[in-house]
C-alpha cells in the first residue's frame, strides 16, 4: 500500500471538510505510524502543518483525529525535533484542553517523547507546557502520572530551566503524584529522579542532571 502511493493520498483527504474523511482518513495514518518509515514518509508528505491546523482550530472529532497522528509521529526520534518546529506545542495545547480523556493523554505522551530531545527542552519550557504537563496529570490514570513524571524529568535537565519547571507547577505535580495518586514504583522513581534533577546545581555544585530519558511511549492511535 505505501510503495502504491497510499500516505500521498490520505494526506490529501485530511485537507477536506468532511468530518467522516478525515476521521478514517487519520486512523489509516495512526496505523501506519506503526513503522519509523512510514512515519517519516508521513512527515515527508507536508501532512504535519495541516494536522497542526486542524488540531487547532477544527471542531473537537477533527482534532481529535488530528491530535492522535500527531502524537503517534511523537514517538520517533527523526520526527520530533521536526515536529516541534512546525508548532506541535501549539496544536497540544489547544489539545489539552478538550474535555477528552484519551486525547490528554495522548498530548501527555505527546509532552514526554518531545522532552526527551535536549535540542527542544528548553524551549518547550520557553513555551509554557509545564504548567499544561502539570494539570494533565491531575487525573485518576496511572499511564497520565508515568507520562507527566518523565516529562517534567527530562525538561529539568536543562540547566536553565530547572528553576521554571518547579516553580511553574512541576514540583507541585511531582510531589502530587508521588505521594497521593500513584500506586506504581516505576512512577515514583521517575518522581524521584525528576525531583532530584530539580535540585538546584547551588546546593550540590558537582551534582551534573541525571540523563534524559529517551524511552519514548507509544500512545493510544486506535481512533474510536
Amino acid at each position: 500500500m505505501v510503495h502504491d502511493g497510499v500516505i500521498p493520498a490520505l494526506v490529501g483527504l485530511i485537507t477536506v471538510e468532511d468530518i467522516e474523511t478525515v476521521r478514517y482518513a487519520c486512523a489509516a495514518l495512526c496505523r501506519l505510524c506503526a513503522t519509523e518509515g512510514n512515519g517519516a514518509l508521513i512527515m515527508a508528505s507536508g501532512a504535519v502543518p495541516t494536522l497542526v491546523q486542524k488540531a487547532i482550530k477544527g471542531d473537537k472529532q477533527t482534532q481529535q483525529y488530528c491530535g492522535a497522528v500527531l502524537s503517534s509521529l511523537s514517538f520517533y526520534h527523526a520526527c520530533r525535533v521536526p515536529l516541534f518546529e512546525m508548532d506541535m506545542i501549539a496544536a497540544l495545547k489547544k489539545l489539552a484542553d478538550l474535555n477528552d480523556d484519551v486525547t490528554k493523554q495522548r498530548c501527555l505522551a505527546a509532552f514526554a517523547n518531545l522532552s526527551c530531545e535536549e535540542a527542544i527542552q528548553l524551549k518547550m519550557v520557553d513555551q509554557g507546557v509545564v504548567s499544561i504537563i502539570s494539570r494533565l496529570a491531575d487525573s485518576y490514570q496511572e499511564v497520565n502520572y508515568t507520562c507527566c513524571a518523565r516529562a517534567l524529568c527530562n525538561l529539568a535537565c536543562a540547566d536553565e530551566a530547572r528553576v521554571r519547571v518547579a516553580t511553574e507547577g512541576g514540583f507541585d505535580a511531582l510531589m502530587m503524584i508521588s505521594m497521593v495518586r500513584s500506586v506504581d514504583r516505576y512512577t515514583k522513581l521517575l518522581c524521584i529522579i525528576a525531583l532530584t534533577n530539580l535540585l538546584e546545581v547551588r546546593y550540590i555544585p558537582t551534582r551534573p542532571p541525571l540523563a534524559t530519558l529517551s524511552i519514548p511511549i507509544w500512545p493510544l492511535t486506535i481512533v474510536s
